[in-house]
């Protein structure tokens, strides 16, 4: 990623994502990252040491997809952004 789309990337992944919810999407968000910390206490006291491991490379790597999933709807995002501001100095 270019210096620019990095440091716009950055400052936009960088604030709490409540910043970007309103209303019961917040609570929403709340509960599942709550949701996500209880089954990742009783994954942890079920798996034997192996299965612990296969589970947390599985996580790692479906993190990794997330992220340039991210980056992917970031950068498609500020595009259309883009393309509407354009659309908007020409028009007015």
């Amino acid at each position: 990623m270019n210096d620019i789309l990095a440091s716009l990337y950055n400052c936009a992944m960088s604030s709490r994502a409540e910043s970007y919810l309103i209303g019961e999407d917040i609570q929403n968000l709340r509960s599942a990252i709550r949701g996500k910390e209880n089954l990742q206490l009783q994954l942890q006291e079920l798996l034997d040491e192996n299965q612990l491991t296969l589970l947390e490379r599985y996580i790692d790597q479906s993190s990794g997809a997330a992220g340039w999933e991210f980056i992917s709807a970031f950068r498609k995002g500020l595009a259309i952004g883009l393309k509407l501001g354009a659309f908007y100095i020409l028009e007015h």
